[in-house]
Parts: structure tokens; C-alpha cells; sequence
């Protein structure tokens, strides 16, 4: 898995301070979220501003995107995906996290989009986070793109803990990464049965699905396929 904190240039950054209350506004209150700011979150800042007016790119369908810094409260292990869904819901544009807290910092981020079926309302995939650094590691260049679109999605690419494929495109690479998921849980689950179970010629049926499901996992890890 990729431990990325990324070196973000100098003039994208803004470092203002957002309220929980602004956040509110914007989010228009949805259930629970006053309670998970008050319990989760020290500090919320608006930390840099990835636009054709910050960098020299053009924004291939994606005029820009924004990094919003999140600080944990101490004994808090981290950012419940809640919070970061009504936080970024509440942006028009992408958001990648910052956030930090006891065990470090690290790089969160979701593909956005904007919702077909409704006009003005976005769509968010599922979250894909970095590991955990020191605060004081250092950071990682930029990847290299040909506009903001591609910047963004290379930049998530990099938190993804699978390595693409030949031609894989981001929205495959993230349905390979849930099937995964998926995977590793139907092995853990596989494991647990055949810890408790005392018949012996059920354990070789749950033994030979188990192997099934290992080679399972390992065909989707594989990047050659």
C-alpha cells in the first residue's frame, strides 16, 4: 500500500481556517454530523486550491479541485467516513484530505462526480486512504498530467494499494480494489468456520472453498491479468 503525503506547490496553497459552523451551512445539517465534528475533529482548514489559476494546466473537464486539511482530536484514531462524506458532499469540487492526528498523517480521497439523475447534487465512490506516516516524512512530487482531470485521478491512483493494470482505467481499478474487499472478507469469514468447525468431513469442504477463495484474491491482486 502506497504511503503518499504529496508536495503540494506553493501557489496552490490558502491555509484558511474553516468553522464546524460554515461546514454545517453548507451541508446542510445532515443527521449526526454536528455530533461527529464536535467528537472527531479539532480543526478543519482549507488547505490548497489545485485550479488553472494555481497550476499551469488546463482542466480537461475538471476546472479544479481543493484540499481540505482535517485535524483529530487526540484519542480520536480517525476521520469516520460519515464526517468525510457530508464534508465533501458539500463542496462542488473533489476533495482530497489531509488528515491528522495521533498515529501521523495520511492522504484520503473518493471520486466525485456530478449526479446524472439529479442536477446539481454529486456522486461520491468509495474512500481510498493512505497508511498512516510520521507528520515529518517527506512529502512526494506532484505526478506528472496533461490537465487537472488526469492530475486527480493519478493522485488517487496513488492511494489505491493495488498496482493497475496495462490500459486498467481508474473506475476499473476501484471495482478490482471492492472485489478484493470483498474477497478478503469471504477468506477471513472461510478461516473463522474452519477454526470452529469439529466435523472433519466438513472441513475439507470448508478447506478446499477456502483455497478456492485464496487463489481467488490472488488472481485479482495480480496486475498481469
Amino acid at each position: 500500500m502506497n504511503a503518499v503525503v504529496f508536495d503540494w506547490p506553493p501557489a496552490t496553497r490558502v491555509d484558511r481556517a474553516i468553522s464546524k459552523t460554515e461546514v454545517l451551512a453548507r451541508a446542510g445539517k445532515p443527521s449526526g454530523l454536528r455530533e461527529r465534528l464536535t467528537r472527531e475533529l479539532a480543526e478543519i482548514s482549507w488547505a490548497c486550491k489545485l485550479a488553472t489559476t494555481t497550476l499551469n494546466l488546463p482542466p480537461g473537464g475538471l476546472p479544479e479541485f481543493q484540499v481540505f486539511r482535517l485535524r483529530l482530536k487526540p484519542g480520536v484514531a480517525t476521520a469516520s467516513e460519515p464526517l468525510l462524506r457530508a464534508i465533501d458532499l458539500a463542496i462542488p469540487s473533489p476533495l482530497l484530505f489531509e488528515v491528522t492526528g495521533d498515529a501521523g498523517i495520511c492522504t484520503v480521497g473518493a471520486p466525485k462526480r456530478a449526479s446524472a439523475a439529479s442536477p446539481g447534487k454529486q456522486v461520491l465512490g468509495a474512500y481510498i486512504a493512505s497508511p498512516w506516516v510520521d507528520a515529518g516524512t517527506a512529502r512526494h512530487p506532484l505526478p506528472v498530467a496533461l490537465d487537472l482531470a488526469g492530475l486527480h485521478q493519478a493522485l488517487l491512483r496513488d492511494l489505491v494499494p493495488l498496482a493497475g493494470r496495462r490500459g486498467e482505467t481508474l473506475d476499473a481499478l476501484l471495482a478490482r480494489l471492492a472485489a478484493v474487499r470483498l474477497a478478503e472478507r469471504d477468506g477471513a469469514r472461510l478461516q473463522a468456520r474452519l477454526r470452529a468447525e469439529t466435523q472433519f468431513n466438513r472441513k475439507i469442504q470448508i478447506n478446499q472453498q477456502l483455497r478456492d477463495a485464496q487463489r481467488q484474491l490472488a488472481q485479482l491482486r495480480d496486475p498481469g491479468e
